[in-house]
């Protein structure tokens, strides 16, 4: 992205000045998450370099201690109420599509926000136990974050539909999908035929992660901390787990 910005493929760093760096803030566009992701990559990559080359004959300045860090905007809130799971619950669905969202959706806030992904890819079931490693965090995690959900009563009828018979992993979906991202577009596409009917805007598979935390919060009563270990997140602060709950 910064290459394409300089239109040119390489920089010396010290050519990397403020103002440069003020500018690709703003192509970027300050309150876009990309820009916060970006600079602070950058600043990472400076940072490294002056650690392993400055010495007397080579000086990396930095450039960032003469810019505002962009920061990214609160993101929409997209935890549902126990009301709206619930009507996703009695839809009763007229086609394929809309029948396999709706149970993937559900499937996933019964699992504690399980994502596609690793409904797609997990593995290991005893009796009504799945263990898996969370794709997103695994690498971020001492303990490869490591996951062990129980399927509930309410939850096991379309656990049962969609058992891998082969025994390849607990569910049939990469029989049914040739990756983890083509499951995910075709559920939301599903969720969104759904959305539409009962009135819930912009419904995807991953307000259902949103929902279980807000409604763990707000109607159980469950204290942020165990919200916090029970969805896995990478880091030991809360500010993550805050942001999905409404």
């Amino acid at each position: 992205s910064f290459r394409s910005f300089i239109r040119r493929k390489a920089i010396n760093f010290n050519d990397i000045t403020p103002t440069l760096l003020r500018s690709y803030i703003q192509h970027l566009n300050p309150t876009r998450r990309r820009a916060s992701l970006y600079i602070t990559l950058m600043k990472s990559v400076f940072n490294a370099a002056i650690k392993e080359y400055n010495d007397d004959t080579i000086v990396i300045k930095n450039p960032f201690a003469k810019i505002d860090m962009p920061k990214e905007s609160v993101p929409e809130k997209r935890g549902l109420t126990a009301e709206q799971i619930r009507s996703i619950a009695n839809h009763e669905c007229t086609g394929k599509r809309e029948q396999f969202a709706k149970d993937m959706f559900l499937l996933s806030f019964c699992l504690v926000g399980m994502n596609a992904i690793d409904l797609y890819e997990c593995e290991t079931i005893e009796g009504n136990k799945i263990t898996y490693y969370r794709c997103k965090t695994r690498g971020r995690r001492d303990d490869n974050a490591k996951m062990i959900v129980t399927i509930p009563t309410v939850a096991q009828g379309i656990a049962d539909k969609y058992r891998d018979l082969t025994k390849g992993k607990v569910f049939n979906l990469h029989i049914r999908y040739s990756e983890s991202g083509n499951l995910n577009a075709n559920i939301n596409k599903g969720l969104k035929i759904i959305g539409k009917k009962i009135g819930i805007d912009n419904l995807q598979m991953y307000c259902a992660r949103h929902s279980w935390a807000t409604i763990a919060a707000n109607d159980c009563r469950l204290d942020i901390y165990t919200i916090h270990k029970a969805l896995n997140h990478a880091t030991s602060k809360l500010k993550i787990t805050e942001t999905y709950i409404r």
